[in-house]
């Protein structure tokens, strides 16, 4: 095994279960499949500043402001890995649809 792919799959491995449900949630939430910049573009929607983060802050909850801050630092600094986990669950969702309508 090269380099590359031993180190791949040892960040595969350490990457956070957060982001591995939320982006096989947005790619479960589309019958085809969908670009790598477009679920990017929808973690950033999800942890930017938002109506559901003003109103944690107003409500005192200002764990939601580092959480979202952390997980939007992490998004930023990984987007290879991101790219790499979004091709791997994309191939795992075009396989069962290839199951499921064989050509």
């Amino acid at each position: 095994m090269r380099e590359y792919e031993v180190l791949t799959k040892k960040a595969l491995e350490v990457t956070p279960k957060w982001v591995k449900n939320d982006i096989e949630t947005i790619i479960n939430g589309y019958d085809g499949v969908v670009g790598s910049s477009y679920i990017i573009s929808k973690l950033h929607q999800l942890y930017s500043p938002g109506i559901r983060y003003s109103i944690a802050l107003n409500m005192g909850n200002y764990e939601w402001h580092r959480v979202s801050q952390e997980r939007l630092t992490f998004i930023d600094n990984n987007l290879d890995l991101l790219d790499l986990i979004i091709k791997k669950f994309q191939d795992v969702k075009r396989e069962k649809i290839r199951q499921e309508k064989p050509y």
